[in-house]
């Protein structure tokens, strides 16, 4: 197995025409070793064009007298366990959310139309408000000192597709090594640290995951849903990262890393930005440093208050992001959250296994930082099952596998055949062609 070889950025050379097919494996040992069924024709994987909800409504708020975010309070207090800062999180949730909630009355605003709150790195709830009032509230915001601003939530949807399926476990012949994980390498994590999936879920079941699935720390924020996954996008996400080392299945990058789910994507793998905000922001609560978070998901624009909340969360704490650079074919500067650019931040495009960057993959430097394998991607699925996908959704996971296994560090080498590239030239002479 190899360990210490990466995918750093391919974009040497020109774009390939490629459809969203079975590919002609180079290397023999990079096919699966079970049966795959073609459940599916080519998919549709282009980039989401976000768009306002209804009557859904992101409040930011100024500083509370006497409440202090997630992120302040462990600027200057040390945790040293995980049972310690779950209780620690608990708390400082509690005493926000308690004046959060005050605020919100204030306005006119019930708790129960809450749908999610932030005290990790920002101040706030998304909410369900009637587009009239939060137009008043908006036209009036200068009467509420205590809020910094009132914006209409927006869509946001998951950058992969389901493209081909496997049957479930049932007709496993062995553990099976997917060329994307053969190309960047892998290893048995024997680390404390966690993959937070902020995605439509995990299957908790998964013989080839270890799922942490309680709470605190697994968390919906899409209304009347669990964190079970039912859609496969998440369960996905979280095989490339960490699937088991075991005699069956698939390996991800990180085997037997613990995958936590942080629903923010619905079933039907769509969401919103006031969700994916409180995906973050809790994050910011229970997570430590050294975690890596994967955010396979976004949307055509910027969202500054989002990309804000993770370059901070990042450079403050020392977790790691790794995002989708998006499936639109143009600059990932025109897709969010990709085009956050900071330190411990990762935006990734996708190649196929021939090392050229995909037809549908984002571009530009910066943001993008990395390419990973992203065409026909082998990995676990909902019903204890797996399946092939492809996407800059695939690409991600493979970075955060390797952010995880090396706390951050990814190493330099040549170009393709499991080695990185540091030439960041060659990703603006990519852009360019574009």
């Amino acid at each position: 197995m190899k360990t210490d070889s990466f995918l750093k950025i391919l974009a040497v050379s020109l774009l390939s025409s490629l459809t969203i097919m079975a590919q002609e494996y180079p290397n023999p040992e990079w096919a699966p070793d079970f049966k795959v069924i073609n459940a599916a024709g080519p998919a549709n994987i282009s980039g989401h064009t976000s768009r306002p909800i209804p009557n859904q409504y992101i409040v930011l708020l100024n500083p509370i007298q006497g409440i202090k975010t997630a992120l302040q309070v462990f600027a200057t207090e040390s945790i040293t366990t995980e049972d310690e800062q779950i209780k620690r999180g608990l708390a400082l949730q509690r005493e926000a959310q308690n004046s959060i909630i005050a605020i919100a009355q204030k306005l006119g605003i019930a708790s129960s139309s809450i749908l999610g709150f932030y005290s990790g790195v920002n101040l706030g709830f998304f909410a369900t408000i009637p587009d009239a009032v939060a137009q008043r509230l908006m036209a009036n915001i200068k009467q509420f000192p205590e809020v910094n601003s009132i914006t209409q939530d927006q869509t946001v949807a998951r950058t992969g597709e389901l493209t081909k399926s496997t049957v479930p476990l049932l007709i496993k012949k062995s553990q099976s090594t997917p060329w994307g994980i053969s190309w960047t390498g892998w290893g048995n994590y024997t680390g404390k640290r966690k993959a937070w999936i902020l995605d439509t879920g995990i299957d908790l079941q998964h013989a080839d995951l270890n799922v942490v699935s309680m709470s605190p720390l697994a968390m919906s924020f899409i209304p009347s849903e669990t964190v079970q996954d039912g859609h496969g996008h998440g369960t996905h996400v979280a095989g490339t990262i960490a699937a088991k080392n075991n005699t069956f299945g698939v390996v991800g990058v990180a085997a037997g890393a613990r995958v936590v789910p942080v629903k923010v994507l619905a079933n039907s793998g769509f969401g919103s930005w006031g969700g994916v905000l409180s995906g973050v922001n809790h994050v910011a609560t229970y997570g430590v440093s050294g975690d890596v978070v994967n955010m396979s998901l976004g949307g055509a624009g910027s969202y500054p208050i989002l990309e804000n909340a993770i370059t901070t969360l990042a450079s403050t704490r020392k977790i790691f992001f790794s995002l989708a650079a998006g499936n639109n074919n143009i600059n990932a500067n025109g897709f969010t959250p990709a085009r956050a650019n900071g330190i411990n931040v990762f935006t990734i495009s996708a190649t196929d296994v021939k090392c050229n960057i995909t037809s549908f993959s984002n571009f530009g430097n910066p943001p993008i930082d990395f390419a990973a394998p992203g065409l026909d991607i082998l990995s676990t699925y909902t019903g204890n099952a797996y399946a092939t996908m492809s996407g800059t959704s695939m690409a991600a996971p493979h970075v955060a596998g390797i952010l995880l296994m090396n706390n951050g560090i990814i190493l330099s080498g040549g170009c393709c055949g499991g080695k990185l590239c540091t030439d960041k030239d060659s990703v603006k002479d990519f852009a360019a062609k574009k």
